[in-house]
């Protein structure tokens, strides 16, 4: 189709969509009629009965999934309804958060009535027979998580905790942990809840549109802090209260990885990592950095593929077949459906208007990934639908090894906000339709069944740690969780002992063999404050690059610097030439913290710029450097000046900008040396270009070289720029030297514009070389100048 008779086809649908809606009234909803009303309620019977809503036992049946794997139904109506969440605890049972009142509230105008129910498979058959209603008359929940004794739901704009206290299975107690939280859009209110590998647990923020939400500020309830985190995701530890901005935001999910790395997504955007993390990046105030995030399913609206027939669409119409609710991007963590890679990652990302679940093959490509299609799925997604009802939201990883599926299941997702004022009239009567029904389902493969779920909530200590060496992520992360929790009970001391005995015993066994239980027993050694420097140094040179780089984050945050030998630091420090790039760039986030008198600050500085001029082609490396830069400005800049050449040129405007904010003189001076040291009298095209790039980078701080001058007293910075005068004219000299080189006399160019009083010399020359005669280059340097 031509573009012209593309845009005619789309006036002319537009034109007759809102002539539909021109043709009578708006649906009033209760308490009004119209016979406009009575038509529409006509159209919409009649567009229910062609895609009718399917038994539990016929939509399992019309379930696409890949030869060789399964798919089987786990719950449904009536013993769930409206499931958007879920999550398990100790004991094994599945907690399912409700959004009963989507989209606009029980009675279309805002009236909660979400639920948070609890299921229990009583029989072992893996299907959740007991349903019990937990809670009720939530305002639009979105997520859990199990905590402790009872379970943290983000109902905007609090979140909350809630207990049974009677032990009669019913919610009897509700504590505010934050509030603050934007409501607005029932689609983009925080949701989530992850455990992460720093005893952190994590939101999605889920507004993204800005205004109000980029002036959000949290109320912790526990500490009693304000903590303003704008329109970004959040962490927080559940027991002290303490809030943290994270890079954000998601939408809908926030999930991780094994190795602690962090994926979201928008309903654009089936994928993205957050690479570097907020935490890090506040550290420098001067130099902004770049946007966290890389999106690794490309492109924005990336194909989907669907088996379910097409629906009808009011805007947007070129995103037919694309992700367009894109929700729940999250990394499979278990061996039970496919086998651990050492450079492939799992990732499946839900898209309810589609009818479907995405599978995508993240390979890895430095210190991020790529994503590609997952061999054997090329004709539909991974689980697909022909069940027009069926809205997959949530997507786990289930303690049973399987991936599990919630399924919402409406005849209408998308929410009336998004929709022109003809399609809200036309759909308004499809709004809560499926509001009485709800589907989890399960997939693994037909020749691995699922595991039997092991209830944790009676294991004893030791049990617990041998857990954290266990295949699976429920098992791993409520292990880790549960250990916080013994050694916050008490007798708070013995407990912390035993722990810390247990655990190091364990990692001391050859039957100790996977990453992943190392990765757990370094966030312990975090959480519980252990002395543990013996560890760590086995950690910093461990073979799996997941250990060396988590080793990394928790040498830098670690409690009792003062504690750590120099063998420790020297390990750290060498893990600045790693092989493995995402340990480099740990290295690069941590060394800011790595800062103190046993820590051989100089030591780190100096490894900081040799990891810097190494990766200097690399984004997210520089953005990683420049985070800890403050505290190591000096040793950057010597060390990238002395390098010259293309380091130079990449790390020259932020280092001048770094060391003017900071007002450090020495650093300027280290800038500046290089640059401004002849050579017999002459300097190199290298040296005036650099030279030129640091004026630029003064002139940006409405600074020049004479402000940065001393008459009083002579200090290095004020020595060095003693030799400016020469470079300025020996640049004269060369600019009008026809037998000088081309590149000299360019360099000479681009640096006498940048002070007044060489600039018209050098503009009277430069004319000359727009000429068509001239070489190229000059012409360019003409041009730039």
């Amino acid at each position: 189709m031509t573009t012209a008779l593309r845009n005619l086809t789309l006036l002319l649908t537009a034109h007759l969509c809102c002539a539909a809606a021109e043709n009578g009234p708006l649906y009033r909803g209760p308490g009004g009629s119209s016979e406009r009303e009575s038509q529409i309620g006509q159209d919409a019977h009649a567009t229910v009965a062609e895609f009718p809503p399917l038994s539990p036992a016929d939509a399992l049946k019309s379930i696409h999934v890949p030869d060789g794997f399964k798919v089987e139904l786990v719950a449904c109506e009536p013993n769930v309804i409206d499931p958007i969440a879920i999550d398990w605890d100790l004991a094994g049972r599945l907690w399912v958060v409700e959004m009963a009142d989507y989209p606009s509230g029980m009675d279309n105008n805002g009236k909660p009535g979400g639920r948070v129910r609890v299921l229990e498979d009583t029989d072992g058959d893996g299907r959740y027979e007991k349903s019990t209603l937990f809670a009720d008359g939530l305002n639009f929940p979105t997520g859990l998580l199990t905590w402790r004794d009872g379970v943290i739901v983000t109902a905007a704009p609090d979140v909350l905790f809630l207990k049974d206290t009677n032990g009669d299975g019913k919610a009897d107690s509700t504590e505010k942990l934050l509030s603050g939280l934007s409501e607005g859009n029932q689609q983009l209110r925080a949701n989530g809840l992850r455990w992460g590998l720093d005893n952190r647990v994590y939101c999605a923020a889920g507004g993204h549109h800005g205004g109000h939400a980029a002036d959000t500020v949290l109320r912790s309830h526990r500490d009693g802090q304000d903590v303003k985190i704008g329109s970004r995701d959040f962490s927080f530890d559940p027991d002290t209260g303490n809030v943290r901005p994270e890079s954000g935001p998601s939408q809908f999910g926030r999930n991780r990885d094994d190795a602690g790395h962090w994926f979201g997504t928008q309903n654009s955007r089936a994928l993205w990592q957050y690479v570097l993390p907020d935490h890090y990046l506040k550290r420098n105030p001067y130099v902004p950095a770049p946007d966290p995030t890389q999106l690794l399913v490309t492109p924005l609206n990336a194909p989907v593929y669907p088996v379910s027939p097409p629906e009808k669409r009011f805007h947007s119409f070129e995103h037919a077949s694309h992700f367009t609710s894109a929700c729940s991007g999250m990394i499979y963590r278990d061996e039970l459906l496919f086998p651990r890679r050492d450079h492939e990652l799992d990732a499946f990302t839900c898209e309810p208007f589609h009818n479907l679940v995405q599978h995508n093959i993240l390979v890895e490509d430095g210190v991020t990934y790529k994503a590609k299609r997952a061999p054997g799925e090329e004709k539909h997604d991974f689980f697909a639908s022909e069940d027009r009802w069926c809205r997959p939201v949530m997507t786990r990883t289930g303690p049973d090894g399987a991936l599990w599926v919630v399924d919402m299941y409406r005849y209408m997702i998308e929410h009336p906000a998004w929709l022109p004022e003809n399609g809200k009239a036309e759909t308004l009567p499809f709004y809560r339709l499926g509001d009485d029904k709800g589907r989890i389902y399960r997939v693994f493969r037909a020749d691995k069944p699922p595991r039997k779920v092991q209830p944790m909530d009676k294991l004893k200590l030791v049990e617990l740690v041998k857990a954290l060496d266990s295949p699976n992520e429920w098992q791993r992360d409520k292990a880790h969780m549960a250990l916080v929790w013994w050694c916050s009970g008490p007798p708070r001391l013995d407990n912390l002992q035993d722990v810390v005995e247990t655990t190091a015993a364990l990692l001391s066994a050859p039957t100790w063999p996977r990453a992943t239980a190392k990765l757990h027993a370094l966030a312990l050694i975090e959480a519980i404050r252990m002395d543990a420097g013996k560890l760590l140094k086995a950690f910093l040179t461990d073979r799996d690059w997941s250990v060396r780089e988590n080793a990394l984050r928790v040498v830098a945050g670690y409690h009792d610097k003062k504690s750590l030998d120099a063998s420790v630091t020297e390990k750290a420090t060498r893990a600045s030439a790693d092989v493995d790039a995402r340990v480099r760039l740990q290295f690069a986030l941590s060394a800011g913290d790595l800062t103190g008198e046993k820590l051989a600050t100089r030591q780190v500085g100096e490894a900081l710029a040799r990891l810097a001029i190494k990766d200097h082609a690399e984004l997210w490396m520089r953005a990683a450097v420049m985070s800890s830069a403050v505290p190591h400005c000096r040793a950057l800049c010597e060390g990238i000046a002395a390098a010259g050449g293309a380091a130079f040129e990449a790390y020259a405007d932020d280092l001048i900008t770094l060391a003017l904010g900071l007002d450090d003189r020495d650093s300027l001076a280290a800038m500046l040396r290089p640059v401004l040291t002849a050579q017999e009298g002459r300097y190199t095209a290298a040296q005036l270009g650099g030279f030129s790039r640091l004026l630029g980078s003064l002139e940006k701080k409405g600074r020049t070289r004479a402000s940065l001058e001393r008459k009083d007293q002579m200090d290095e910075l004020a020595n060095v720029l003693a030799n400016a005068d020469a470079s300025f004219a020996f640049a004269a000299k060369a600019i009008a030297d026809t037998a000088s080189p081309a590149e000299l006399r360019a360099a000479s160019a681009g640096l006498l514009v940048r002070e007044e009083a060489t600039r018209r010399a050098a503009m009277e020359i430069l004319p000359g070389w727009l000429s068509p005669g001239s070489e190229h280059s000059l012409q360019l340097a003409a041009v730039r100048a």
